[in-house]
């Protein structure tokens, strides 16, 4: 819909009717709900893939397995600064 109110409101499983009732794209926030403000140095965006599909942790988590402690995602993944 195009609506902040109505995204923030579902993602709480409250009534987005009962929590915005304008129902119009804009600023407005459900009541009892707040906006913090974050920086993010950088998103991916992605599909799920079927678990038969999935990498594991250890495939880019060094943590997890034996990846690298860092993904280059410049070099291997084509990602650059704009």
């Amino acid at each position: 819909t195009g609506s902040f109110c109505r995204a923030v409101a579902i993602g709480d499983n409250q009534d987005p009717d009962i929590a915005c009732p304008d129902g119009t794209p804009g600023p407005e926030m459900p009541a009892g709900t707040d906006a913090v403000a974050v920086h993010t140095f950088q998103t991916i965006n992605h599909g799920v893939e079927p678990s038969t599909s999935a990498l594991q942790c250890g495939a880019c988590h060094s943590a997890q397995g034996t990846g690298p402690l860092r993904m280059d995602l410049e070099g291997n993944l084509g990602y650059e600064l704009k």
